[in-house]
């Protein structure tokens, strides 16, 4: 952007504020004065046209099919060829069609470079008109486009935001003007209809004695009935007998009511046949005359009404259309007599206030007024009647809920032909929150503006294309101009010529990419000259990101700069007065320092060499023997923790199961033994991934707050961008346990626990070299306990360390966070000090992939088909415990000590599986698999192993020692294939009853493939009878599963233990358990004797469910008994 298209930017957002207010009181000027709706929509475009410098404007009206508009009014400077016409929808291309009926406003500075625009056939109808930008906006009602306000420019042009804002500010107010225009117009047509009629209206009088029922007649009875004088009887009948026969009933009844309340005044309209057989429609207006109570006389007038009420029907025709006109718009509208009377309200008016039409029309005005609103309201209107010119006030209604908003009401005089005020119609529009707006921005920019006055640096501020719209009076002050000299053009002017186009292109790149503005130049003095000054500046944006002003300062650095330049020049000098002596002694100096440093650090490196060698050999040595021992620990920890879980799998005593749940415990914390012993020898496999440090450490907030106590407060100090770090993040989370325990014995009465984060970036100081030049975090645990004292703290990493009393600590905590921070690629540093406190920062290395969730609920094993597994292990206990896990999850097992008892295993049987462990005597794990894959290569092998190194078995599946029965299970599931549905077929033949073979093909059809049914998708009535089902919940949360009859039917075996003296011995139970741990249906027949030697046959379908499909917790059991005993009737199970 050039120099003077800046200059102009600049210039027309200085002066855009006071252009745009002028525009708004020309405009309201107009709408005020206007009643021609043409007129208004022709004044008004022009108006918009001149005021933002385009060469056409107009309004174009949609037909009745919304698909053509028809241009009458619009306004053109001559430039551009005439647009008045009708053109069709389609012209305008899809896009544009569609974003204007939705009431899109569009602003296009290019048509040739608007992909809605760019078609050749939009082009070439654009390129006719000679119009290269636009601002379309459709105009609105009831949810259809009526109207298009247009703007078009010759040349491309760029809109700004506030021009765009006022195009749909005038589009709406013309267009309200328009509609108003319109139903003023109607109104005065209707009400002028009325005066003729009522002008026309004259009757016959009439004096009717009810003694004599005689009648005086005389007036223009001829005229209106057709009848002379003469020949009209004077006999009340006479006249009853031309009332229409619809009316006579209403007649009567009213007379009734009148005589009966004692009235003396009546009126009733009704129909009477003219002497040549037309009905015309009448008025009676009557006066009755009583003596003694009782009515003797009445004397009334009878005025034909016909032309009336057909005037009448079309004026509510025509009020009923400025009724609906009027309850469209979003104003409170009404209506008044001359004297100021309301008469009518639109329903906005009754939904706003919650006014009852009595009230509203007794009052309501007045009623809905804020009470500090009603001395000047009554003064302004009072006025405006009297000089029958139009009212316009700003004043508060009012709402239903008690509350006052702000409106703008105009009341303009209704007028007859003959200039005559004949009524009056008012409007109310709601600028509450305009008001409220303006109010709290006047405020806000008074304060602001006060604030910015005060301070001694030169404030300045522009919009957000780089127009200035404020300077402070420290800048008028330096610059010793008035105030507003520098909008538009004279920013550039006070800044001096040489620097000028030096600071315009670092603003201009400002403007384009946000970044901050700083840049020194010289501004003029009110003394004189120009002085060197600073200048910054920064964007404001809003919550999208988007710049929506800028914000700058300007410093005075003036003495700097000379200081700086004498500075310079006295340095230079000095500079070449000493620059030969000062090379002698520098180059001197600079090889006794090189040959220090090569010494120095000739000397740390050689200690620092024998160090790490010293620990690595005893981390070697202590890995190397902990990694042997772990192999045992882990065999015999698999075979208890095995062992405890089939017992508990098994029984249902609880106190076996107590006692299980105990061994299981400490089978737990032996493996977990084991896996620091791995840890900090950096023998355990770890499994990185990346973790959101934030996410984590929230979520283990409440496991560190128990872990630490009451006494000790734990506060989280994290940064919201932390980068994901990468690291194994189990480990992670028991290194930080172990680090807040060690925090909590430091501070035994109490205190703070800080676990604070931050980003660790190459080159930073104190940055272990243990990083390279990776991207770190560093995690720090900081306590306010006892710290450590020097000899302490140098040992504190060693294994096996530890200051606490016997019982109360193994040495192994601060070795294996150590250990798991270096195997992590990571280091560890300590700092502390006796007396005030420790802390302990891991360095870790950051992560490139996104962070994971840390915790994916637990999904059960997919059922899989019974499988023929080879079991291999050395270890018998291991071996036995592992066979039985597999039994119970429906798998044959086969059992093999060895590589050679595997062989012959293999020799003998096709096994689906084989489970083998990796180190045995003679032949290990890897080549019994090549043993079992020699036949068939795509033999699925499972290695079990107790050691960390799994780099043998690379590309292979592992299960490592110990592992729980759900591992197993999902160990071999993920190599077995899913249960299909040809074993389901299979199992669908086996059923002898109809009964079970309909339930099984429900169940399947409820499920997903690969899921469970969930339970409850099925209504249990359907599976059998009513009372034939019986429903047993599974609690798989224990060590082992619990089952529990949770709807026993009310006839049939009331328990599993009832069920299974039904002739299948102890295998009830078992075959629940079977069923909720394969996730299959289980199916059993056998036969009952019965003391007459033949023998009855019972056949049990039990059936799998969860409520949240992640795992079985229902199933439901149905037997069906066969024989003369049982007569073939199902009974639950």
């Amino acid at each position: 952007m050039s120099n003077k298209k800046v200059k102009a930017k600049r210039g027309e957002a200085g002066s855009e504020g006071a252009g745009a207010s002028a525009f708004r009181l020309a405009l309201t000027d107009a709408l005020r004065v206007l009643d021609d709706p043409a007129l208004i929509m022709t004044r008004a475009a022009e108006l918009l046209a001149r005021h933002l410098g385009a060469n056409q404007a107009g309004v174009g009206e949609m037909d009745e099919t919304g698909q053509d508009v028809t241009v009458r009014n619009a306004w053109t400077d001559g430039s551009l060829p005439s647009i008045l016409g009708t053109w069709n929808l389609d012209s305008f291309g899809p896009e544009m069609v569609r974003d204007m009926r939705n009431g899109t406003l569009i602003a296009i500075p290019d048509l040739s470079q608007d992909p809605r625009t760019m078609s050749p056939e939009i082009q070439r109808g654009y390129d006719g008109a000679g119009i290269r930008a636009m601002v379309d906006l459709g105009l609105r009602r009831d949810g259809h486009m009526v109207a298009i306000l247009f703007v078009h420019h010759s040349s491309p042009r760029d809109w700004t935001r506030k021009e765009v804002a006022l195009v749909a500010e005038a589009g709406e107010r013309l267009w309200a003007a328009v509609e108003r225009a319109r139903a003023e117009r109607a109104l005065r047509a209707s009400e002028e209809r009325m005066r003729y009629a009522l002008e026309a209206v004259e009757g016959i009088v009439y004096d009717f004695d009810l003694r004599t029922r005689t009648v005086l007649r005389g007036g223009r009875l001829r005229e209106i009935t057709g009848f002379p004088a003469g020949e009209v009887p004077s006999d009340a009948d006479w006249w009853s007998r031309l009332v229409h026969p619809d009316d006579v009933a209403h007649l009567q009844a009213a007379s009734r009511e009148t005589f009966a309340a004692g009235r003396e005044l009546v009126q009733c309209e009704y129909r009477v046949r003219h002497r040549d057989g037309r009905w015309i429609d009448v008025v009676d207006r009557s006066r009755i005359v009583y003596e003694g109570g009782e009515p003797v006389r009445i004397v009334g007038s009878t005025i034909d009404i016909t032309a009336r009420k057909a005037t009448e029907r079309a004026l509510r025709d025509s009020e009923a259309s400025f009724r609906t006109l009027a309850d469209a718009v979003p104003n409170l509208v009404w209506t008044m007599d001359a004297d100021g009377a309301t008469q009518w309200f639109n329903g906005r008016w009754f939904s706003y206030t919650g006014q009852a039409p009595d009230q509203a029309l007794h009052g309501g005005l007045r009623e809905a007024e804020h009470p500090e609103d009603a001395a000047q309201i009554d003064a302004l209107w009072g006025d405006a009647r009297a000089r029958g010119e139009p009212f316009e006030a700003e004043l508060r209604f009012r709402r239903h809920d008690g509350t006052h908003r702000w409106f703008v009401a105009r009341i303009e005089p209704r007028r007859g032909p003959d200039g005559r005020i004949g009524g009056w119609v008012g409007t109310a529009t709601d600028i509450h929150d305009r008001r409220e707006a303006a109010l709290a921005l006047e405020r806000s920019e008074a304060s602001v503006r006060l604030r910015l006055n005060t301070v001694p640096t030169m404030i300045w501020t522009t919009d957000a294309d780089g127009g200035g719209d404020f300077y402070n009076d420290r800048w008028y002050e330096f610059i010793g101009l008035p105030e507003g000299a520098t909008d538009g053009e004279g920013w550039s002017d006070v800044i001096h010529p040489e620097d000028r186009d030096r600071v315009w292109p670092i603003w201009r790149r400002a403007l384009a990419t946000g970044e901050p503005y700083e840049v020194e130049y010289r501004l003029r003095h009110h003394a004189g000259g120009h002085r060197w000054v600073l200048g910054r500046a920064l964007p404001l944006r809003d919550e999208a990101g988007a710049i929506q002003s800028w914000v700058g300062t300007a410093t005075d650095i003036h003495d700097m700069m000379e200081a700086r330049q004498a500075l310079s020049e006295s340095r230079a000098e000095i500079a070449r007065a000493r620059d030969g002596l000062e090379a002698r002694v520098a180059e001197r100096t600079a090889e006794l320092r090189e040959a220090h440093d090569r010494l120095a650090a000739e000397m740390a490196r050689r200690e620092g060499v024998q160090a790490a060698l010293a620990q690595s050999q005893k981390l070697e040595a202590l890995g190397s023997l902990t990694s042997g021992v772990a192999h045992d620990f882990n065999n015999v920890i698999a075979a208890i923790a095995g062992g405890f879980s089939v017992i508990a799998r098994r029984t249902e005593d609880p106190r076996i199961l107590d006692v299980a749940s105990h061994g299981a415990e400490a089978a737990t914390r032996g493996a977990a033994l084991v896996r620091q012993l791995l840890s900090f020898a950096r023998q355990q496999a770890l499994e990185p991934t990346s973790i959101d440090l934030r996410a984590m450490l929230r979520d283990a907030e409440p496991l560190l707050l128990r872990s630490v106590g009451e006494k000790v407060a734990l506060r989280l100090d994290l940064p919201p961008d932390l980068p994901p770090v990468r690291a194994d993040a189990a480990l992670l989370e028991t290194a930080l346990i172990n680090l807040a325990v060690n925090a909590r014995d430091a501070m035994p009465s109490g205190g703070t626990l800080t676990l604070s984060a931050r980003a660790c970036p190459p080159g930073e100081a104190g940055r272990p070299p243990e990083l390279d030049d990776r991207d770190a975090l560093a995690l720090s645990v900081s306590d306010t306990g006892t710290g450590m004292s020097p000899d302490v703290a140098e040992r504190a990493l060693e294994p096996f360390f530890t200051t606490k009393g016997p019982g109360h600590g193994t040495g192994l905590g601060l070795a294996m966070v150590h250990g798991f921070a270096r195997q992590s690629g990571g280091a560890l540093r300590l700092d502390t000090r006796e007396g005030a406190g420790t802390k302990i920062t891991l360095f870790l290395p950051g992560a490139v992939a996104p962070a994971i969730p840390l915790a994916e609920p637990e999904v059960p094993p997919p059922p899989v088909r019974p499988a023929d597994i080879l079991l291999v292990d050395d270890d018998g206990p291991v071996r036995a415990v592992t066979a039985a896990q597999l039994s119970d999850q429906g798998h044959r097992v086969v059992e093999a000590s060895g590589g050679p008892e595997a062989r012959a295993a293999l020799a003998q049987g096709d096994f689906d599986l084989v489970l083998t462990d990796v180190v045995m005597p003679g032949e290990d794990g890897v080549a019994v698999a090549a043993a079992a894959r020699a036949d068939r290569p795509d033999r699925p092998v499972l290695f079990m192993t107790g050691h960390a190194d799994h780099a043998r078995l690379e590309g292979e599946a592992v299960l490592d020692k110990p592992f729980s029965p759900a591992a197993l299970a999902h160990a071999v599931a993920a190599l077995l294939p899913p249960a299909d549905e040809e074993d389901l077929d299979q199992l669908a033949a086996r059923l002898r009853s109809d009964r079970l073979r309909s339930l099984l093909a429900q169940w399947r059809a409820a499920r997903g493939k690969g899921h469970l049914p969930r339970f409850g998708t099925i209504e249990l009535s359907s599976l059998a009878g009513p009372d034939e089902v019986a429903v047993i919940e599974v609690d798989g949360t224990g060590p082992s599963l619990r089952l529990r009859e949770a709807r026993p039917p009310p006839s049939g075996p009331r328990s599993l233990r009832a069920l299974t003296a039904l002739g299948a011995g102890s295998a009830g139970e078992a075959a629940c358990r079977r069923c909720a741990e394969s996730g299959r249906p289980v199916h059993e027949y056998a036969r009952v004797a019965r003391r007459e030697g033949d023998a009855d046959t019972f056949e049990r379908l039990l059936l799998p469910w969860s409520t949240d499909g992640s795992g079985v917790d229902r199933l439901t059991g149905v037997v069906v008994l066969h024989g003369p005993s049982f007569q073939d009737r199902a009974i639950a199970s």
